[in-house]
């Protein structure tokens, strides 16, 4: 049986060891790996889109994931894939949440799958509070008069710009021959930011 796991953090300063160690003693044939923001769909991910791959050739029988929210961010994204791998007949395994969304007999569990959709809606919805939260906090901050982002008159050279964490996760797809909107999608960033660090990296 090939059985493989799957782990994702969201940007290039951060580590996959925490996961790796929840995983190591599962004797996991292969493990899946990227770096990149849970909001860009598991297809778009190298190696959530190699891994996709692999399934549709027949290769893996069981992915292991450490937690729900490291398959993704978005509740239709999640179900698609999930439900894409249930269809195959390949077992999914999430540990933390302690989910086997298949039964001994390759069935769909209803227990499992019931519980994963209540869990990944509620990831969502804790998301979008984060999100409107931050905005709000914008909002007060502007209304109150207070400065937000960079002090007026300052600068910031090329080499920092460019030696930033998200700068350098861009340039490493832009170096690997994606294009600008793909970057965009895979850094999790605007295309604005990704042109940006595309003509400093020419100049």
């Amino acid at each position: 049986m090939n059985r493989v796991g799957y782990v994702r953090v969201s940007t290039v300063d951060q580590k996959t060891d925490r996961q790796l160690v929840g995983l190591e003693d599962k004797g996991l044939n292969h493990i899946y790996s990227d770096k990149v923001s849970g909001s860009v769909a598991f297809g778009d991910r190298p190696s959530g889109r190699r891994l996709l791959r692999d399934v549709e050739q027949g290769k893996i029988d069981e992915i292991h994931f450490w937690s729900v929210d490291r398959v993704g961010r978005d509740i239709k994204d999640i179900t698609n894939v999930l439900h894409g791998f249930m269809e195959r007949g390949v077992q999914v395994v999430i540990h933390k949440e302690g989910l086997r969304l298949l039964t001994p007999d390759g069935k769909p569990n209803p227990t499992s799958t019931l519980v994963l959709s209540v869990m990944t809606a509620i990831a969502q919805i804790e998301r979008i509070a984060i999100r409107e939260r931050a905005a709000e906090g914008l909002a007060v901050a502007r209304a109150k008069g207070r400065l937000i982002g960079r002090k007026k008159g300052t600068t910031e050279t090329r080499d920092k710009f460019l030696a930033k964490p998200k700068s350098m996760l861009i340039r490493r797809y832009l170096e690997k021959g994606h294009t600008i909107v793909e970057t965009s999608k895979l850094a999790g960033c605007s295309t604005t930011t990704c042109v940006k660090v595309k003509r400093l990296m020419a100049a």
